[in-house]
């Protein structure tokens, strides 16, 4: 026979479940407070935003500049300024650049 009746069992059972939901609502809580505040201590300190990648403003090199604006004629969707954003995030104008996987 058991030492604990089934209704102990189930006051148990519901203090490790109620115990557990707090724990998961703190750790919720906390992770949304701390993006909060990463959120609104990059805006109240972020440089411009084209300088995010190079720390200068973005220059996109002269002889690229007749390729981007063909390129960006091809997709209405998808402007200049984020073909020449990507290419500086990615490479930072390097045409030598390769990523890690090949």
């Amino acid at each position: 026979m058991s030492d604990r009746s089934g209704a102990e069992r189930y006051r148990a059972r519901y203090r490790r479940r109620r115990r557990l939901t707090a724990t998961v609502a703190a750790v919720t809580l906390i992770a949304l407070v701390g993006t909060a505040a990463a959120g609104a201590w990059s805006l109240f300190t972020s440089t411009p935003q084209g300088q995010r990648v190079t720390n200068r403003p973005l220059v996109v090199p002269a002889e690229l500049q007749a390729v981007l604006v063909k390129a960006s004629r091809r997709c209405d969707a998808v402007p200049v300024e984020i073909l020449a954003a990507q290419i500086a995030a990615e490479s930072l104008w390097d045409p030598y650049a390769e990523s890690p996987v090949g």
